[in-house]
This record gives structure tokens, sequence and C-alpha cells, in this order.
């Protein structure tokens, strides 16, 4: 795997304060330290077509920053209390 699938950014902004860098793209690990997870249960999601949306670079596989936001929008849970 390219080095460069590794952390991919673009800049959202350029100014005189400074440049700014979003992340583009997660790795296993990366969204499993993120969700607290081990990366086996993101793969047996993959496997069961289950979300979130990944993409493949190669053998490489990456979660695009803005599926996993929506992701996280739409997982809110409200709980019930009786």
């Amino acid at each position: 795997v390219s080095r460069a699938f590794n952390s991919l950014y673009f800049v959202t902004n350029n100014n005189k304060r400074g440049i700014y860098m979003t992340k583009m793209f997660y790795t296993e690990k990366e969204l499993a330290e993120r969700w607290g997870l081990k990366i086996v249960t993101l793969q047996t999601w993959r496997q069961k077509g289950l979300p979130p949306l990944f993409k493949k670079f190669g053998a490489a596989v990456r979660y695009a920053t803005v599926d996993i936001e929506q992701f996280e929008r739409e997982s809110v849970c409200n709980p019930t209390y009786k």
C-alpha cells in the first residue's frame, strides 16, 4: 500500500493565519481507535454489508471522513426512561 493512502488530507483554508488541513480518509486502525472498537469488528461489519461505507484502494480499506461523520450523526440514540 502506498504511504499516500495512509494519511490523505486536503487544504480547506489557506489564509494569513495558516493552512488548515482536513483528514479525508481513516484507516481501519484509526477508525477502530476513534470508536473504541477492535479492527476485527469493522472487518466483520464489512463482510456482513453493514455500515459505515468504505472504499478500497487496491487492498487498502479506507473510510471517508464525510461517511463516518454522517454515520455518527445518524446513529444517535435517544434513550427512553420509564
